[in-house]
C-alpha cells in the first residue's frame, strides 16, 4: 500500500517500493522553530486506504506532539497483522511561508488477530533515531501532507553538487545540520519539487 510511506525512517525501508521519505540524523527543525496549530488536533483518516493519522500533545501548553499513524487490514491473513501502529515524536514549523510536520519514530504495535507486539525505540539497541519531514497543508477538514521525496532530493543534490561528505546516502540518509536542512533543502522544496504527491486526510467527526 503507497500510503506506509507516510510511516517512516530507515527501519521500514523494506516495506517501501519507488519513492520514500529522506530520512535525517538531525532534526529538520531547532527548538525554538516549534509552533503549535490547535486545529491540527485529533484524528484523521484516509478511508479508501484505511489509514488513519491522530495528533496529541501530553500538556495543554506544550510546543511537541505526539503523532500515531496506523494501517488497518481486517483482511490480512492469518501471519499478517491486522493492525500496524506507529508512534512518533512530533514538531510543527515553518520555513518561510511552509509548514512542515518532523516525525521521530518512539515505537511500532503489530496486531493479529489473536496477539499483539509492541516496542518503542528503546528497546530496539541498534536503532538510530532519525528523522523525516512532511510539508502540511490544513484547511478545515482537510489535511494534506507531503514527504521530501528521496528520488528528487537526490537529483537536486547531484544537480546543485553539494559537498558529498555532508551526505551518507542522499537516497536515505541525510547527515548536515539543520540550518543546512532548512536553508538548502526545505527552503526550495516547492519550488525545486522536492515534495511527493499529496496524501490527504478527513477529519474523523
Amino acid at each position: 500500500m503507497k500510503y506506509l510511506k507516510l510511516a517512516v525512517t530507515l527501519t521500514l525501508v523494506g516495506f517501501w517500493t519507488g519513492c520514500a521519505p529522506v530520512a535525517s540524523v538531525y532534526p529538520f527543525f531547532e527548538e525554538k522553530d516549534k509552533i503549535m496549530e490547535a486545529s491540527l488536533l485529533g484524528q484523521w483518516s484516509s478511508k479508501p486506504d484505511s489509514i488513519e493519522i491522530n495528533f496529541a500533545r501530553e500538556d495543554p501548553r506544550a510546543t511537541d506532539y505526539r503523532v500515531q499513524l496506523s494501517d488497518n487490514d481486517q483482511e490480512a491473513g492469518e501471519d499478517a497483522p491486522r493492525q500496524t501502529r506507529f508512534c512518533f515524536k512530533a514538531a510543527l514549523f515553518r520555513v518561510g511561508s511552509l509548514l512542515f510536520l518532523d516525525l521521530e519514530q518512539d515505537g511500532v504495535e503489530f496486531k493479529w488477530k489473536d496477539r499483539s507486539l509492541s516496542r518503542t525505540s528503546d528497546d530496539l539497541g541498534f536503532y538510530l533515531p532519525v528523522h523525516t519531514v512532511y510539508r502540511v497543508e490544513l484547511e478545515g477538514d482537510t489535511l494534506r501532507l507531503a514527504y521530501l521525496d528521496d528520488n528528487a532530493v537526490a537529483s537536486f543534490i547531484n544537480a546543485r553538487k553539494f559537498n558529498d561528505t555532508a551526505f551518507l546516502d542522499a537516497k536515505s540518509l541525510l547527515v548536515v545540520p539543520t540550518h543546512e536542512l532548512q536553508t538548502q533543502l526545505l527552503a526550495h522544496a516547492e519550488d525545486e519539487k522536492l515534495l511527493s504527491e499529496d496524501i490527504v486526510f478527513s477529519r474523523d467527526k
